[in-house]
Protein backbone atom coordinates (compact mmCIF):
# COMPACT_ATOMS: atom_id res chain seq x y z
CA UNK A 1 0.00 0.00 0.00
CA UNK A 2 2.95 2.42 0.96
CA UNK A 3 4.76 1.91 -2.76
CA UNK A 4 1.24 2.91 -4.02
CA UNK A 5 0.57 6.09 -2.19
CA UNK A 6 4.65 7.06 -2.84
CA UNK A 7 4.08 6.34 -6.88
CA UNK A 8 0.42 8.26 -6.66
CA UNK A 9 2.21 10.97 -4.61
CA UNK A 10 5.20 11.31 -6.98
CA UNK A 11 2.99 11.53 -9.75
CA UNK A 12 0.90 14.08 -8.07
CA UNK A 13 3.65 16.01 -7.68
CA UNK A 14 4.31 16.15 -11.42
CA UNK A 15 1.21 17.35 -12.09
CA UNK A 16 -0.46 14.09 -12.84
CA UNK A 17 -4.12 15.24 -12.62
CA UNK A 18 -5.16 11.17 -12.58
CA UNK A 19 -2.85 10.77 -9.30
CA UNK A 20 -4.32 13.73 -7.70
CA UNK A 21 -7.70 12.17 -8.41
CA UNK A 22 -6.84 9.05 -6.88
CA UNK A 23 -5.10 10.25 -3.80
CA UNK A 24 -8.80 12.49 -3.45
CA UNK A 25 -10.63 8.88 -3.72
CA UNK A 26 -8.31 7.37 -1.19
CA UNK A 27 -8.46 9.80 1.66
CA UNK A 28 -11.53 11.66 1.40
CA UNK A 29 -13.67 9.78 3.98
CA UNK A 30 -10.21 9.63 6.24
CA UNK A 31 -10.66 13.78 6.28
CA UNK A 32 -14.31 14.00 6.11
CA UNK A 33 -14.35 11.73 9.47
CA UNK A 34 -11.48 13.79 10.86
CA UNK A 35 -13.02 16.79 10.21
CA UNK A 36 -15.95 15.85 11.59
CA UNK A 37 -14.80 14.59 15.13
CA UNK A 38 -12.84 18.22 15.07
CA UNK A 39 -14.74 20.92 13.22
CA UNK A 40 -16.28 22.49 16.86
CA UNK A 41 -20.04 23.27 17.32
CA UNK A 42 -19.68 27.10 15.80
CA UNK A 43 -17.85 25.80 12.58
CA UNK A 44 -20.39 22.21 12.33
CA UNK A 45 -23.47 25.15 12.55
CA UNK A 46 -22.21 26.81 9.45
CA UNK A 47 -20.38 24.63 6.77
CA UNK A 48 -20.62 21.40 5.96
CA UNK A 49 -18.25 18.95 6.95
CA UNK A 50 -17.98 17.50 3.32
CA UNK A 51 -17.45 20.70 1.94
CA UNK A 52 -14.72 21.16 4.39
CA UNK A 53 -13.09 18.15 3.65
CA UNK A 54 -13.36 18.17 0.00
CA UNK A 55 -11.53 21.80 0.27
CA UNK A 56 -9.08 20.47 2.81
CA UNK A 57 -8.32 17.33 0.19
CA UNK A 58 -7.96 19.99 -2.45
CA UNK A 59 -5.83 22.61 -1.18
CA UNK A 60 -3.46 20.16 0.23
CA UNK A 61 -3.13 17.84 -3.35
CA UNK A 62 -2.79 21.33 -5.49
CA UNK A 63 0.44 21.93 -2.85
CA UNK A 64 1.90 18.47 -4.18
CA UNK A 65 1.59 20.09 -7.40
CA UNK A 66 3.78 22.74 -6.36
CA UNK A 67 6.56 19.76 -5.29
CA UNK A 68 6.41 21.75 -1.71
CA UNK A 69 6.23 17.50 -0.25
CA UNK A 70 8.25 14.70 -0.03
CA UNK A 71 6.44 11.53 0.72
CA UNK A 72 8.52 9.84 3.96
CA UNK A 73 5.48 7.12 3.93
CA UNK A 74 1.38 6.89 4.05
CA UNK A 75 1.48 7.87 8.37
CA UNK A 76 3.30 11.18 7.71
CA UNK A 77 1.34 11.59 4.45
CA UNK A 78 -1.90 11.71 6.32
CA UNK A 79 -0.20 13.55 9.13
CA UNK A 80 0.14 16.04 6.77
CA UNK A 81 -3.45 16.22 5.51
CA UNK A 82 -4.90 15.77 8.96
CA UNK A 83 -2.21 18.63 9.88
CA UNK A 84 -3.73 20.92 6.92
CA UNK A 85 -7.50 20.06 8.01
CA UNK A 86 -6.10 21.57 11.13
CA UNK A 87 -5.25 24.52 9.79
CA UNK A 88 -8.59 24.70 7.40
CA UNK A 89 -10.26 24.63 10.40
CA UNK A 90 -8.75 27.05 12.85
CA UNK A 91 -8.82 29.16 9.60
CA UNK A 92 -12.55 28.98 9.29
CA UNK A 93 -13.50 28.66 12.99
CA UNK A 94 -11.66 32.17 12.63
CA UNK A 95 -13.45 34.01 10.04
CA UNK A 96 -16.85 32.84 11.62
CA UNK A 97 -15.78 34.23 14.91
CA UNK A 98 -15.04 37.92 12.80
CA UNK A 99 -18.60 37.41 11.38
CA UNK A 100 -20.03 37.56 14.20
CA UNK A 101 -18.07 40.31 15.73
CA UNK A 102 -18.49 42.31 12.73
CA UNK A 103 -22.17 41.53 12.64
CA UNK A 104 -22.85 43.04 16.04
CA UNK A 105 -20.57 45.95 15.41
CA UNK A 106 -22.47 46.90 12.06
CA UNK A 107 -26.04 46.06 14.23
CA UNK A 108 -24.91 48.73 17.01
CA UNK A 109 -23.64 51.27 14.13
CA UNK A 110 -26.68 51.48 12.06
CA UNK A 111 -26.97 54.59 10.31
CA UNK A 112 -29.44 57.19 11.79
CA UNK A 113 -32.25 56.07 9.56
CA UNK A 114 -31.53 52.72 10.94
CA UNK A 115 -30.33 51.15 7.73
CA UNK A 116 -26.97 48.73 8.32
CA UNK A 117 -24.35 50.53 6.59
CA UNK A 118 -22.74 48.01 3.96
CA UNK A 119 -19.07 46.76 4.39
CA UNK A 120 -16.72 47.85 2.12
CA UNK A 121 -14.96 45.21 -0.06
CA UNK A 122 -11.53 44.63 1.01
CA UNK A 123 -10.39 41.78 -0.80
CA UNK A 124 -7.78 42.72 -3.17
CA UNK A 125 -4.89 40.48 -5.01
CA UNK A 126 -2.77 41.96 -2.84
CA UNK A 127 -4.52 41.49 0.60
CA UNK A 128 -4.98 38.08 -0.94
CA UNK A 129 -1.36 37.43 -1.78
CA UNK A 130 -0.66 38.68 2.54
CA UNK A 131 -3.44 36.17 3.63
CA UNK A 132 -1.57 33.37 1.16
CA UNK A 133 1.42 34.23 2.93
CA UNK A 134 0.19 34.74 6.47
CA UNK A 135 -1.53 31.07 5.91
CA UNK A 136 1.97 29.02 4.54
CA UNK A 137 3.72 30.85 7.67
CA UNK A 138 1.27 29.95 10.70
CA UNK A 139 1.04 26.13 8.15
CA UNK A 140 5.00 26.22 8.97
CA UNK A 141 4.93 27.27 12.66
CA UNK A 142 1.87 24.73 13.52
CA UNK A 143 3.91 22.05 11.97
CA UNK A 144 7.14 23.09 14.17
CA UNK A 145 5.42 22.50 17.22
CA UNK A 146 4.89 18.87 19.00
CA UNK A 147 1.75 17.09 19.06
CA UNK A 148 0.84 17.39 22.16
CA UNK A 149 1.91 21.77 21.16
CA UNK A 150 -0.72 20.78 18.37
CA UNK A 151 -3.66 19.12 19.97
CA UNK A 152 -4.14 22.11 22.89
CA UNK A 153 -4.34 24.28 19.91
CA UNK A 154 -7.03 22.21 18.33
CA UNK A 155 -8.86 21.43 21.45
CA UNK A 156 -8.74 25.66 22.22
CA UNK A 157 -9.23 27.14 18.66
CA UNK A 158 -10.79 24.71 16.71
CA UNK A 159 -13.03 22.54 18.93
CA UNK A 160 -13.55 25.60 20.73
CA UNK A 161 -13.67 23.93 24.05
CA UNK A 162 -12.84 25.36 27.03
CA UNK A 163 -10.20 25.23 29.53
CA UNK A 164 -12.19 23.29 32.14
CA UNK A 165 -13.53 21.01 28.72
CA UNK A 166 -9.53 20.89 27.61
CA UNK A 167 -8.67 19.46 31.50
CA UNK A 168 -11.20 16.74 31.77
CA UNK A 169 -10.30 15.33 28.08
CA UNK A 170 -6.35 15.64 28.74
CA UNK A 171 -6.65 14.17 32.80
CA UNK A 172 -4.96 17.42 33.79
CA UNK A 173 -6.23 20.10 36.00
CA UNK A 174 -7.51 23.55 34.51
CA UNK A 175 -4.61 25.42 35.67
CA UNK A 176 -2.22 23.44 34.50
CA UNK A 177 -4.12 22.82 30.95
CA UNK A 178 -4.29 26.67 30.77
CA UNK A 179 -0.11 27.31 30.91
CA UNK A 180 0.36 24.67 29.15
CA UNK A 181 -2.02 26.35 25.96
CA UNK A 182 -0.29 29.58 26.89
CA UNK A 183 2.99 28.31 26.50
CA UNK A 184 2.06 26.23 22.85
CA UNK A 185 0.84 29.70 21.64
CA UNK A 186 3.47 31.55 22.56
CA UNK A 187 5.77 28.84 21.24
CA UNK A 188 3.37 29.37 17.96
CA UNK A 189 3.78 33.11 17.93
CA UNK A 190 7.26 32.54 18.08
CA UNK A 191 8.13 30.74 15.37
CA UNK A 192 5.36 32.68 13.12
CA UNK A 193 7.56 35.48 13.34
CA UNK A 194 10.89 33.60 13.14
Amino acid sequence: MADAIRDLTTRASAGDARAVEQLLVRYLPDVEAYVARHAGALLGARESGADLAQSVCREALERLRGGRFRFEGEAQFRQWLYRAAVLKLMGRARYWRAERRDRAHESAAGSADGALAQPADSETPSRAAEVAEELATLERAFAALTDDERELITLSHVEGLTHAEIATRRGTSEAYSRTLLSRALARLAKLGAS
